[in-house]
C-alpha cells in the first residue's frame, strides 16, 4: 500500500464490508442521538401546552358557570332534572355545586358518554350535566357561549353532587320544580 491507496491485490472485500457496516452504525448512533432527545423534548413540550390550554379553559368555564350561578340564584332558575324528577336548588345549594365542580380540578378533557346525568338548566338557556362516569367519579358537560367538557373530581365525586341536587339538598334542603310554580 502506498499513500493510503489499494492496489488490486491489497483490497479485501471483508474488510470493505466491515468499514460500509460501521459506517452505518456510525450514523445510526448519530441520528439515535439527536432524535431521542428531540422526541423527549417535543413530548415535554406538548405536554405542558396542553396542561396550559386545559387550566386556561377550566378557568373561562369557570367564570361562564359563576355568571349563571348567580343568574340562577338571582331569578330562582336553578332547574335539576334527574331520577327523582325536577328539583328547584336553593340558592346555598347552587353554591354548594359550584364549590364542588370548581374545587375538584380537572383531570382531563370529557369524550364519552356516562350512565347517569344530573341536568342543571340555569334558566338562560345554559345547561350543565354531571355525569356519572362510573366509579362514583365524574365529568362536566356545559352547554353555554360555548361548550366545554371535563373530567372532574375524584372518588365519591359523584354521590355529593348527586346529594346536594336531590330534594333532601346538603345541609339546606331544595324544593319540588312545580311547587315554587305554583305559590307565584
Amino acid at each position: 500500500m502506498m499513500g493510503g491507496c489499494m492496489t488490486g491485490k491489497d483490497y479485501n472485500p471483508d474488510y470493505v464490508k466491515q468499514c460500509r457496516r460501521r459506517a452505518r452504525f456510525e450514523k445510526i448512533k448519530f441520528l439515535l442521538f439527536w432524535l431521542v432527545p428531540l422526541i423527549i423534548f417535543l413530548a415535554f413540550v406538548i405536554w405542558l401546552a396542553s396542561h396550559f390550554l386545559l387550566r386556561n379553559a377550566w378557568q373561562k368555564f369557570g367564570w361562564e358557570l359563576a355568571w349563571d350561578m348567580v343568574y340562577a340564584r338571582e331569578q330562582d332558575s336553578a332547574r335539576v332534572t334527574y331520577v327523582g324528577g325536577d328539583v328547584r336548588l336553593s340558592d346555598h345549594n347552587c353554591s354548594s355545586v359550584y364549590k364542588l365542580i370548581l374545587d375538584a380540578d380537572p383531570t382531563g378533557i370529557y369524550l364519552s358518554r356516562g350512565d347517569k346525568a344530573i341536568h342543571i338548566d340555569f334558566g338562560n338557556g345554559h345547561t350543565l350535566d354531571i355525569v356519572n362516569t362510573g366509579g362514583d367519579r365524574c365529568a362536566v358537560v356545559y352547554r353555554g357561549e360555548k361548550n366545554y367538557r371535563f373530567r372532574i373530581g375524584f372518588q365519591g365525586m359523584f354521590s355529593k353532587l348527586e346529594k346536594v341536587t336531590s330534594l333532601e339538598g346538603g345541609s339546606v334542603p331544595n324544593s319540588r320544580w312545580d311547587e315554587g310554580e305554583a305559590t307565584e
